[in-house]
């Protein structure tokens, strides 16, 4: 697996306010999105490349990315009023505020959190993080693996994270395992 598609599986996780998840129903989440991105990817083998750029996507998803930015910078500029005001947020505050909306995805609100490196968000960027999001969204790839195989050697990772047997492995810890089944 590339770091793609790592970040597609750690997107279908559904992590508490603690980000953590509960790795045993996660695996069957994700086994069936690489097996869906498998067939997917099998059709596209058969059908002629087509090349989508950030360019391409922004005239499809210009309008409606627009109008989210529009809604969504009232509450970051409230949460900037409150701290800052210098025009960035906190990640808790971001966090929060992206996973209150109704205006994204689960995968899309989760991706925005993942792909944070900072402490603080510079949130007239955002248009261009949910850009980012949507392509690396609209162009995930799989390789090609035997299920079977592939879904015994992930719940092997995830148990190694879960060292307490509780079924709960932090996000970071997720993505450890994912990378490990690269």
């Amino acid at each position: 697996m590339n770091d793609n598609d790592i970040n597609m599986l750690i997107a279908l996780a559904d992590e508490n306010k603690a980000e953590m998840i509960n790795w045993q129903l996660f695996i069957p989440i994700g086994i069936q999105a690489i097996r869906t991105f498998y067939t997917r990817n099998l059709a596209k083998k058969n059908q002629p490349k087509v090349h989508h750029t950030q360019d391409s996507l922004k005239l499809i998803y210009g309008k409606e990315i627009s109008f989210c930015y529009k809604i969504l910078s009232q509450c970051f500029e409230e949460a900037d009023f409150l701290t800052s005001n210098n025009g960035h947020i906190t990640l808790s505050q971001f966090k929060e505020i992206i996973r209150e909306t109704t205006l994204l995805t689960p995968k899309e609100k989760n991706l925005l959190i993942r792909l944070q490196k900072s402490e603080t968000i510079k949130y007239q960027e955002f248009p261009d993080m949910l850009y980012n999001v949507r392509y690396e969204i609209a162009v995930s790839e799989m390789m090609d693996y035997n299920m079977n195989d592939i879904a015994m050697f992930i719940r092997q990772e995830f148990a190694k994270e879960d060292n307490d047997g509780s079924g709960m492995i932090q996000i970071i810890h997720c993505n450890e395992a994912l990378k490990r089944c690269k």
